[in-house]
Parts: C-alpha cells; sequence; structure tokens
C-alpha cells in the first residue's frame, strides 16, 4: 500500500516538474524569440537595430503570433546606424546658405561726382548726384534716371538701363539730348554703398567729351 502511494506521489511529483519546465521554456523561448518592438526614433540614432526597419516583411518571421496593424515611417539611413558609429558622422542640419549679391540693389542712391577730364578741371568740376534704381528679373534687367547736377552734359534727368548683373559689378546707359551717351560704371562695395567711373560720348563709342567718378549711397 506504501509503495502504490510513493508512486502516485512520484508521478504527480513528475507532472508538477515537467508543467513547470515546460513553463520555464516557453517563457525563455518567448522572451528570446518575441521580444517586444525596441523603440526606435524616426530621426534620430538608436542603441539597437530593429530587424523590422530593414523588411517590414519580417514580421510574420519575428511575430508569428497576430498584431495590431503597424505603419511603419519612411526609413531614414541614418536609423540604420549604432550610435558607435553615428558618433564619427556629421549630422546634417540646416544651414543658411550664404547671402550673395546678384544684381544691382534697387533704390534711390545718392552722393557726389567728380569729373576727371581735363577740359573740367574748374568748371563743371563736381556736384550732387543721384541714381534710381529698379530692377526687374523677369525680363532680367534693371532700370531708372539719375542725374548729375552742375554737369555740362548730364545735369539734367535722363533715363539708364542695363543687363541684370549677376555679381556686384554692373552697368547702365542712356542717351542724352544732342547725341550724347552715358555710361555709368558701378561697383557694389557693400549692400548700401556704390562707387563707379562715368563717361559721355557724342555717341556710343564717339568721341570722349567728359569722364569722371562718382560714390554713392542707398538711401
Amino acid at each position: 500500500m506504501n509503495s502504490i502511494k510513493r508512486r502516485e506521489l512520484n508521478i504527480v511529483l513528475s507532472i508538477i516538474f515537467i508543467i513547470i519546465s515546460i513553463a520555464w521554456t516557453s517563457r525563455s523561448e518567448a522572451q528570446y524569440l518575441y521580444p517586444p518592438l525596441p523603440a526606435v526614433p524616426v530621426f534620430g540614432f538608436t542603441e539597437g537595430l530593429n530587424p523590422l526597419l530593414f523588411s517590414p516583411s519580417l514580421l510574420p518571421a519575428y511575430y508569428p503570433f497576430p498584431l495590431p496593424l503597424v505603419s511603419f515611417p519612411a526609413i531614414n539611413p541614418l536609423i540604420l546606424m549604432t550610435s558607435p558609429l553615428s558618433a564619427a558622422i556629421p549630422v546634417p542640419t540646416a544651414v543658411s546658405a550664404p547671402l550673395i549679391r546678384t544684381a544691382a540693389q534697387a533704390g534711390t542712391w545718392v552722393g557726389t561726382w567728380q569729373s576727371t577730364f581735363i577740359a573740367f578741371i574748374i568748371l563743371y568740376h563736381s556736384g550732387p548726384m543721384t541714381l534710381d534704381l529698379i530692377e526687374n528679373p523677369l525680363l532680367q534687367s534693371i532700370s531708372g534716371t539719375a542725374i548729375l547736377q552742375g554737369s555740362r552734359y548730364t545735369s539734367t534727368l535722363f533715363d539708364v538701363r542695363g543687363v541684370l548683373p549677376t555679381t556686384s559689378t554692373f552697368e547702365v546707359s542712356g542717351t542724352l539730348p544732342g547725341g550724347y551717351a552715358v555710361v555709368l560704371s558701378c561697383i557694389l562695395t557693400s549692400p548700401t554703398t556704390i562707387t563707379g567711373t562715368y563717361t559721355v560720348n557724342i555717341g556710343f563709342g564717339g568721341i570722349l567729351v567728359d569722364k569722371g567718378i562718382f560714390n554713392l549711397t542707398l538711401l
């Protein structure tokens, strides 16, 4: 009778041991085979790699049991790098593009002109100057008006026009009554200052009758 009870007790203990072993093994395998989805930021770096980021098609193999629908964002190549590697790779950041003067600055410029033509070493030598400019990016042109007050030829307002430049140097020209042609060669030394030279000819390419320099400041 005692031997029967011992056998029954051994059977019960064996069953309990088997159940505990199966439960422990299942738990270990579940932790190894089916770990929770690691949190992976969409932008930045991560300490580990999520295999689902490489291919969402691995989802059934990685998680054989049903899962709720998960939307996967566009893969950022930087996500696939681990922290030790990412430390040596600079992260691209938004950098403000350098400001480039691509044209004559529109506005009203005022300053002085001075003739360097030998004939006007005393008379018509210098005076105030005004230059109004308008830019037209659509037509790739600049236009406006200018006046060199006190000059023999350009003391009245005249129209000027030129090609919209791609550097800080530009040129505008115009015609005056009597067939005179004026050319203003300008250099933007800063966003608010211009230095340059002017010439007055009888017609474009004709006889030179006056020339000089000028300095202007944007109002």
